[in-house]
């Protein structure tokens, strides 16, 4: 059983009591090369989430953070991975690139993200609140 739903026309991660409340993904069935995602984010107190892309899935690889980068989503103040540096916090190309400045809202309220990948270009990019905090090649 899913742990999302639909609440006031958001997608609520909302597990059931006696659930896993780790995780579950939402998977896209299309594979995209080039691609912008705009989207409005929230995360609860002490939160961690994130956006990945380029997943390769199959029995060996039971979990996505194995094959695919992933722009982090989290609670900057209050998560235990933002005391590592900016480098795991909310804009980061988890340990790999960090946002040049921390313009995430706190916890409970809302943000505005779009991640662009173009690999024609050699270029990702993230722009949160209205402000690029950060930009890296995709390959080589």
């Amino acid at each position: 059983m899913t742990q999302w739903k639909v609440e006031d026309g958001a997608l609520v991660f909302a597990p059931t009591e006696g659930e896993r409340s780790g995780s579950e993904n939402i998977i896209s069935e299309e594979t995209y090369t080039n691609f912008e995602l705009s989207l409005e984010w929230k995360i609860s107190e002490g939160g961690n989430s994130g956006i990945m892309w380029g997943v390769q899935e199959g029995e060996e690889l039971n979990e996505p953070y194995l094959t695919g980068p992933e722009i982090q989503i989290l609670d900057n103040e209050r998560h235990p991975d933002a005391k590592n540096g900016p480098i795991r916090q909310s804009g980061a190309l988890y340990d790999l690139s960090e946002p040049t400045k921390d313009v995430t809202n706190p916890a409970g309220e809302w943000n505005e993200m779009t991640i662009t990948i173009n690999y024609e270009e050699n270029q990702g990019t993230v722009t949160l609140n209205v402000t690029q905090v950060n930009e890296f090649p995709l390959h080589g």
